[in-house]
């Protein structure tokens, strides 16, 4: 790694691996907000120039009810679908439509409606495609990532947008207005090659899992509407008051704008070039703001002020438009709406979200970002709508509007204070603020007070708690609270204000730090010892000084800070002296003097070091430690395993899947394999000569590995004639169709299977049938004791393969129709309320194809075993006369436990009739049915 590359690293705190996506974010923010800085001009001027501006009130109406009716539309559909596919429609949508306008643009087809149209569908454009993207990085980025990145993946936006702007307000004139259109588009292809290998590379990995979460929030979140929930709190009541009025007066504001802009510019590609200069003005004003003054003035100032920038500064602007209505003027206006809106009103307003319960926030949040501004936009087109044509207010006038409602906004401005500081102390007593999805910027001087106070509690997860929400916040009134901390009973705190000392003095606490080295916690020695390394002024002495230290956790410590260091740059240190260091302190010679705990706790760390510094020379540690007794030792080395991402472990991995101490741990590290582990998982599952339980461990594997190729693989094997593991197929396809509605498994064999087990239960039934009717016979005569438990086993055994196969249907069907539905009318089904029964049988009458239906509803309806018996026989020519027959049935099965039932029975009674069949089996890989193969023949 270069000087420069590390120095750009440090200053934008971007960490190993995370630089080749935080570039592809990066610009993919930056060209899709420049595409929306392109077609916005176009929009503007062909409104204006068309239809023009006493019909705007018209277009904010239209834009307030058609967009909250799609982006509700969207929200509700796109969980159908996952995220790569659901972007890449949006971009496909979005491509067409612009190919669209500019054909008709190109021929002139310009009608009222079709401006309209247009106006509309670029409001919507901005807010999905900026929903897609934002709802995109929460799957790229881990939290504690997005913490430190967002902030420099959002400055590609703003970037966009400057760019976007000035290049419409340079080609404007050269190739029209309507060609714009075409570069707008040309920059969502490049999105669109972005946004796959965004999806492909880092988003896909993260979903299946992030999305189950996901699945169970929205169901603890449905309790209660949003607005009871607003209208019961007084702070979010003004919060949603705020957001309103704001968004009211930028509209006002807006009308104004663009009546004095027409007023001026009467050309067409002149106000596009005009509309684009200006916009991307307003984004170099607002980021320079935002980066040099927003977060000094909250600083100093505290939330009110930050609040109080834009209505005050729009107030000034509507001053100087009422007394000098002209092009400055209203530039002046639109400058203080435009660039303080995007800066520091926007901290503020993230701000005052802090307090909200996290439990509620998501909702509350998007009801008042889209619904209460959508009334707000509708409201202001109604407004300018009576003020203009019934009032026949000018440009002047409305400004006397707005300055009056900026008052009001004041006026809540000033009481939402006094709540925001009490909601914010009551979420702190209550710890409500969720630490695992805010980024806090607390620059509020009430709000940190209250929150260094807490530093002082002897309440150590209440200082935890505080701790992290202090994570990114530097400030030298921190510094003695953190001192004092790292002198704190509990370890988990002084690990905690280890990991925050990076962006302070190292003055401060390195000699404070250097004595943590004596620490009895082994954490604490690990976080010590990576700061004095990273802040040491010779750290290579200072890694010699403590490789050769007696205490084994110094030992551990250094050499978990090798690792990171080797994983941030390998090139800084030699292949032979990095074997040395692990050889010093991890090979078995130097461990035979600890206790054997002490040992495989080295062994452990050993297992950690490679898996965190990924270097191939040391990979052959990994296989020796699957040697160790210690089943802790082989789950660190399967973990780290797969910690390396290489491939070359896999088959030693999919090994222990027949281990029961380690096949959870197994499953998981396969599954982080995500792509890479697939050809071999789906190779091993369909080798006939595989062990049977690694075969049936696999499918639970795929199923948590979202992809085309996991899915056709599970669904092209479910054929197989071992129903154990079609069974854990089913269910892991089920899995993936409950998460992606939209996956797409082999119809055909999904069709076959669900015929399959129709057959295969009547086949059951008919079995079971027989049995039942044999066993009362039998009852009634004296038989053997032995031969009554083998009859009574193998009725027990049909009963629960008959119920399995029930479910196996069921399932089948899921995949066929929707998984939940299916699954719950199987519960509905086998549950004894009636009531339920019934609906799920209607349920089914209605959904199945006409062929199912003759088959399935049969079986949910008839209770009566003689009636399952004659349906046997009338669809599938199933039909037992006998005992004899059954068990020839079964012997011939693929079944190996009904196959040793019908054996151990047989062997109470006249065992020759089946010796040569039973024969088979002597040798057979399953050992239940080879002993009791053996014992009847033996017997």
């Amino acid at each position: 790694m270069t000087k420069i590359k590390k120095q750009i690293r440090l200053f934008f705190d971007i960490r190993e691996g995370e630089s080749k996506k935080v570039a592809y974010m990066f610009f993919l923010i930056f060209f899709l907000i420049a595409s929306l800085l392109i077609i916005k001009p176009v929009r503007n001027s062909l409104f204006l120039s068309e239809i023009g501006v006493s019909k705007l009130p018209y277009a904010f109406i239209l834009v307030a009810l058609f967009s909250a009716v799609i982006i509700a539309l969207f929200s509700k559909y796109s969980k159908k679908f996952h995220i790569g596919r659901l972007t890449r429609a949006v971009m496909d949508i979005s491509i067409l439509s612009l190919i669209g306008l500019w054909i008709l643009l190109h021929f002139g087809i310009e009608t009222k409606i079709f401006i309209y149209v247009f106006y509309v569908w670029v409001a919507i454009f901005g807010v999905i495609t900026s929903m897609q993207f934002w709802l995109l990085s929460n799957y790229v980025f881990t939290i504690r990532e997005a913490k430190r990145l967002f902030g420099l993946i959002g400055a590609g936006g703003i970037s966009g947008g400057i760019f976007g702007g000035y290049l419409t307000n340079f080609l404007a004139p050269i190739i029209g207005t309507e060609n714009l259109v075409l570069v707008s588009a040309s920059f969502l292809f490049i999105c669109i090659y972005l946004g796959k290998y965004v999806w492909v590379h880092y988003g896909r990995k993260n979903y299946s899992e992030r999305i189950s979460k996901t699945i169970q929030i929205e169901s603890s979140e449905k309790k209660g509407s949003s607005f009871n929930i607003i209208r019961k709190s007084k702070y979010l009541t003004l919060f949603a008051g705020i957001v309103g009025i704001s968004v009211l007066v930028s509209n006002l504001v807006d009308y104004q704008f663009n009546m004095i802009v027409s007023q001026n510019i009467k050309n067409e590609d002149e106000l596009t070039a005009f509309f684009g200069f200006w916009l991307s003005n307003l984004s170099i004003f607002s980021l320079l703001f935002q980066l040099l003054f927003s977060g000094k003035i909250i600083k100093l100032f505290g939330l009110r002020t930050s609040l109080l920038f834009l209505p005050f500064s729009m107030l000034l602007g509507s001053i100087a438009v009422f007394i000098i209505p002209v092009l400055s003027s209203a530039l002046l206006l639109k400058v203080s709406s435009g660039a303080f809106k995007q800066s520091i009103n926007k901290s503020g307003r993230e701000l005052l979200s802090m307090p909200i319960a996290a439990d509620i926030k998501n909702r509350v949040k998007a009801f008042i970002d889209v619904f209460i501004a959508n009334i707000a936009t509708g409201l202001s087109g109604i407004l300018l709508l009576i003020i203009t044509i019934g009032f026949d207010f000018s440009v002047q006038q409305i400004g006397l509007i707005s300055i009056f409602l900026v008052l009001v906004w004041t006026v809540l401005i000033y009481k939402i204070k006094a709540e925001y500081i009490g909601s914010f102390r009551t979420a702190i007593e209550r710890r409500s603020i969720n630490l695992d999805e805010e980024q806090l910027n607390l620059t509020d001087a009430d709000i940190t007070g209250s929150l260094l106070n807490v530093l002082k509690s002897d309440n150590k997860n209440q200082v935890l708690y505080v701790l992290n929400l202090l994570e990114n916040f530097k400030s030298e009134k921190l510094i003695p609270h953190m001192k004092r901390l790292l002198n704190h009973r509990s370890a988990d705190v002084k690990t905690a204000i280890l990991n925050m000392l990076d962006g302070f003095s190292k003055d401060e606490f390195y000699a404070q730090v250097l004595e943590l080295m004596n620490d009895k916690d082994l954490n604490v020695k690990i976080n010590a010892i990576s700061y004095l390394y990273n802040n040491s002024d010779n750290p290579e002495k200072l890694i010699e000084e403590y490789i050769h230290s007696g205490d084994p956790q110094i030992k551990i410590a250094v050499m978990m800070c090798i690792a990171n260091s080797y994983r941030e740059g390998a090139e800084l240190w030699e292949n032979a002296k990095l074997e040395r260091l692990f050889d010093s302190v991890f090979s078995e010679e130097s461990i035979k003097h600890l206790s054997p705990d002490e040992a495989d706790t080295m062994r452990i760390y050993a297992s950690n070091f490679i898996g965190i510094s990924s270097y191939p020379g040391l990979f052959p540690y990994l296989y020796k430690a699957m040697e160790s007794d210690s089943a802790e030792v082989k789950k660190s080395a399967i973990k780290n395993m797969g910690e390396t991402c290489s491939t070359e472990f896999l088959s030693t991995i999919i090994e222990t899947l027949n281990d029961r101490k380690l096949q959870k741990y197994s499953r998981e590290v396969l599954a982080g394999y995500c792509d890479g582990a697939i050809p071999l998982l789906v190779e091993r599952l369909q080798d006939k000569n595989e062990d049977q339980s690694i075969k049936n461990a696999i499918p639970s594997i795929l199923g948590r590995i979202y992809s085309d190729e996991t899915t056709h693989a599970l669904s092209d094997n479910l054929l197989t004639g071992d129903r154990t593991l079609r069974f854990e197929m089913i269910k892991s396809l089920n899995k993936l169709k409950t998460r992606f509605p939209e996956i797409d498994t082999n119809t055909a064999n999904v069709n076959i299977a669900i015929i399959e087990e129709i057959e295969y239960y009547y086949n059951l039934s008919a079995i079971l049938g027989v049995e039942q009717r044999q066993k009362i016979e039998s009852d009634k005569i004296e038989t053997s004791t032995t031969s009554s438990e083998a009859r009574q086993l193998l009725v027990s055994s049909l009963k629960d393969k008959v119920e399995n196969t029930l479910e196996r249907i069921f399932r089948l069907l899921g995949l066929k129709y929707s998984s939940s539905a299916m699954y719950d009318t199987y519960l509905g089904i086998v549950s004894n309320n009636t009531k339920l029964s019934e609906d799920a049988i209607e349920f089914l009458d209605n959904i199945l194809s006409h062929k199912l239906k003759q088959y399935v509803i049969p079986i949910v309806e008839t209770r009566d075993s003689e009636q399952l018996l004659r349906n046997a026989k009338l669809f599938f020519g199933i039909e037992f006369k006998d005992e004899e027959e059954c068990i020839s049935e079964m012997l011939n099965g693929d079944d190996d436990w009904l196959k040793t039932c019908a054996i151990y029975l047989a062997s109470t009674s006249d065992i020759s009739k089946y010796e040569e069949k039973v024969k088979d089996y002597l040798n057979d890989s399953d050992p239940v049915l080879r002993e009791t193969a053996t014992l009847a023949l033996n017997n």
